[in-house]
């Protein structure tokens, strides 16, 4: 994942891909944390995923952004 993406989730963007309902974001509870964990929600189940982890979600790629 680029910097600029990292940058982005922790200023509270959403990414996602609306064809296979998959989204990632960072909760507001967590910005400012020491370990931030995103959420990962794939066709309605959820998992919190960290940072470093995004990076290697191979369907991360895909994904567009969008501020809510």
């Amino acid at each position: 994942m680029s910097k600029i993406n990292k940058e982005k989730l922790l200023a509270g963007y959403v990414f996602g891909d609306i064809d296979n309902d998959e989204y990632i974001y960072l909760p507001g509870s967590e910005i400012g944390s020491e370990n931030p964990l995103c959420v990962l929600e794939r066709k309605g189940s959820r998992e919190d995923i960290s940072l470093e982890e995004v990076a290697d979600y191979s369907g991360f790629s895909k994904f567009h952004f969008t501020r809510l």
